[in-house]
C-alpha cells in the first residue's frame, strides 16, 4: 500500500493535516506475533517444542553452581507424565508470572530482587471492522491536565 497517509492525529482542536508517505506502518495483534515468533522459533534447527507442558524445577549440578537443565510435567490424557530436559541453557520466558524466583531459592540462592517501574501506561484493546477512510491508523492526542490518549490500529487483516 504505497502513498497512503498511515495515520491520522486528532488534537483538542481538531484533525491536523498529514502528508502521505511512500511506505507503510506494520501494526499486529499479540497473538499473531506470538504465533509468527512461535512459528519461526520452532522451525530452528536444534529446537523442539512441547505442547501441553509446563517447567516444575531447575535441575542443577551437585554442588548446585550451574543449571544444567530443567524437569517438567506434561498433561496427558491418562493424567501427566514427569521427564528431565538436559540443556546448556535455560532461558525463562514466562514474564510477570515466572516461578524462577522460586526455584533459585530451592537451589539455595537468594530470589533476585524485583524492580518495577511504573509507567503509568495503561491500556485496553479490542477488536472493530476498519472503517473505509483514507488513514490506516488513528491517534487521538490528550488534553492536559489529564492527558488521556487513544490509538485505533489498524491490525491482522484489516481490523
Amino acid at each position: 500500500m504505497a502513498n497512503v497517509v498511515p495515520f491520522a492525529v486528532v488534537s483538542p482542536r481538531g484533525l491536523l493535516p498529514l502528508p502521505k508517505w511512500p511506505g507503510e506502518i506494520i501494526a499486529f495483534s499479540r497473538p499473531l506475533l506470538g504465533r509468527h515468533v512461535w512459528d519461526r522459533v520452532s522451525s530452528l534447527p536444534g529446537v523442539h517444542t512441547m505442547a501441553n507442558t509446563g517447567v516444575m524445577k531447575l535441575l542443577s549440578t551437585q554442588d548446585r553452581t550451574r543449571v544444567i537443565g530443567v524437569q517438567t510435567r506434561k498433561q496427558t490424557e491418562e493424567g501427566h507424565a514427569i521427564t528431565t530436559l538436559q540443556a546448556d541453557l535455560v532461558v525463562d520466558a514466562s514474564g510477570r508470572h515466572s516461578q524462577a524466583p522460586q526455584w533459585l531459592m530451592e537451589l539455595g540462592y537468594k530470589a533476585p530482587p524485583i524492580e518495577t517501574i511504573n509507567s503509568n501506561l495503561r491500556y485496553a484493546s479490542r477488536f472493530y471492522a476498519k472503517p473505509d477512510k483514507e488513514w490506516q491508523s488513528l491517534f487521538v492526542n490528550g488534553r492536559h491536565p489529564h492527558g488521556h490518549a487513544g490509538f485505533i490500529l489498524s491490525v491482522d487483516h484489516e481490523r
